[in-house]
């Protein structure tokens, strides 16, 4: 029961939208409170995530061409919002009081324009009470192309809360609610009865994860 309660207060603290890191503190703390405290060590520990997510906003940025092929405006345009799902690993170690620091590598794939990037970046994680108990977690990592769809840049950003679900033969499975900003530098032109130069597609999603640590 205890557990369906801390799911139900992640789920309704990101269903009002809140775009204030304050708030998933605040959520966070009111989890810890049901957390037995235990001594913090010093010691690596890893993270699988099977990351899934769903676009409330997918920005495409281009520019419109003359027939001569000259620029004539700049312009912007919705696309239909889709999901996107991923594998993430991250191999971390305290840094200080309640904080850690880890490498963080994966692959994720936008099925608006089937677009497939390998990651690579750094997740920040503060922990409210032990390293196996909810954290607040900060993602910055970048998207490597691998074709000429896109470019490689360094433009994805996450935030998100995670909460222990159980734990199964010594790891302890968690969920993981953010939100996630991701920017593509994209190379193809998709727009029909329109001559544009393409520039950008931006993602603004929400989305969770369900993974292990040990």
């Amino acid at each position: 029961m205890q557990k369906t309660v801390l799911i139900l207060i992640l789920i309704c603290s990101f269903s009002v939208k809140s775009q204030n890191a304050l708030d998933l503190v605040n959520a966070g703390n009111a989890v810890a409170k049901d957390t037995d405290p235990v001594p913090l060590e010093k010691r690596w520990f890893s993270h699988l995530d099977l990351v899934f997510a769903v676009a409330s906003s997918t920005e495409y940025d281009y520019k419109i061409l003359n027939d001569a092929g000259n620029i004539r405006s700049g312009a912007q345009t919705e696309l239909e919002n889709k999901a996107a799902y991923g594998l993430l690993y991250s191999y971390s170690y305290p840094i200080f009081k309640k904080f850690t620091l880890g490498a963080v590598g994966g692959f994720q794939h936008q099925v608006q324009q089937s677009i497939t990037a390998l990651k690579a970046g750094a997740v920040m994680r503060y922990h409210f009470v032990d390293y196996e108990s909810v954290n607040l977690n900060f993602m910055l990592a970048g998207n490597i192309a691998l074709n000429d769809k896109i470019d490689s840049n360094f433009s994805n950003l996450r935030l998100g809360l995670q909460i222990p679900v159980t734990r199964v033969d010594g790891f302890v499975m968690n969920l993981n609610i953010f939100g996630d900003f991701n920017n593509f530098t994209y190379n193809e032109s998709i727009l029909e009865d329109v001559n544009d130069d393409p520039s950008r597609i931006t993602f603004r999603s929400y989305g969770l994860s369900l993974g292990i640590q040990f």
